[in-house]
């Protein structure tokens, strides 16, 4: 398990229901996931699916045989409110909510999973942020995963995965981007001088339906030349992939 800071407080997302209405002043429990893959994502009042405003976007797919590139369509955005909650908070069902509570001034209202790049080199891209659907704010966190090596079984993998700084080789890829008026600002992510811990739950897979679920502490360097010391991240994510890849690239 990945360690986790018992007293701070942290983001917790409480969904918007579309019309403009107040969200709950405190947390109720979370709903079931999972889903039936025909919809975009929905966020409950936990910031988990089954509940809130959601953005599918507009498009579709450019087919271009091995070399297609995705379209919007493969992109599955929530927003919610973000609302505290404690490190050590979970939902009633066992899942973990979509936050982040270090640092402090990140209060993550938007949750995108998206399919990235073409058939030949698919990347699965999450990403937490401020701001809401479609496009979000430019305060966030995103995760790149290879999709090829999860399906083999030589990337994300269920458990402690153990990060150290990107290489040509990497199958996970962070970048973490806090714009101004933000102290600090600049862009920080896994490059020299970056290590991490990402603790995986459930299944990791690449087919619809799955939910990628996970708890991570991030010792993210500096990838600008702004000379910034190490930034500290840590949170939670649970989204349900309702596009699988072979749905992409049959």
């Amino acid at each position: 398990m990945v360690p986790t800071r018992l007293h701070c407080i942290v983001a917790l997302i409480v969904a918007s229901f579309g019309c403009g209405e107040d969200g709950p002043t405190a947390p109720p429990p979370a709903g079931p996931g999972g889903g039936d893959g025909t919809s975009a994502p929905q966020v409950s009042s936990a910031g988990r699916d089954g509940g809130a405003s959601s953005t599918p976007a507009a498009g579709g797919d450019e087919d271009a045989g091995s070399d297609r590139v995705f379209g919007p369509q493969a992109n599955e955005c929530t927003s919610f409110d973000a609302l505290p909650f404690a490190a050590d908070e979970r939902p009633a069902d066992g899942g973990y909510y979509n936050g982040v509570y270090d640092p402090l001034d990140f209060p993550v209202s938007r949750a995108e999973l998206s399919w990235v790049g073409n058939c030949d080199h698919p990347t699965l891209r999450l990403t937490l942020s401020e701001g809401r659907c479609p496009g979000g704010d430019e305060h966030a966190l995103s995760f790149d995963f290879d999709a090829d090596a999860i399906t083999v079984g030589d990337g994300l993998h269920v458990g402690l995965n153990a990060l150290t700084p990107e290489d040509p080789t990497s199958t996970i890829r962070i970048r973490y981007n806090r714009p101004r008026p933000l102290s600090p600002y600049g862009l920080w992510g896994g490059c020299e001088g970056f290590s991490g811990l990402l603790n995986m739950a459930g299944e990791v897979s690449t087919t619809a339906r799955s939910r990628l679920q996970g708890q991570f502490q991030l010792d993210l360097a500096a990838c600008d030349d702004s000379g910034n010391t190490n930034l500290n991240v840590e949170g939670t994510f649970d989204l349900p992939l309702r596009r699988g890849l072979t749905e992409l690239c049959p």
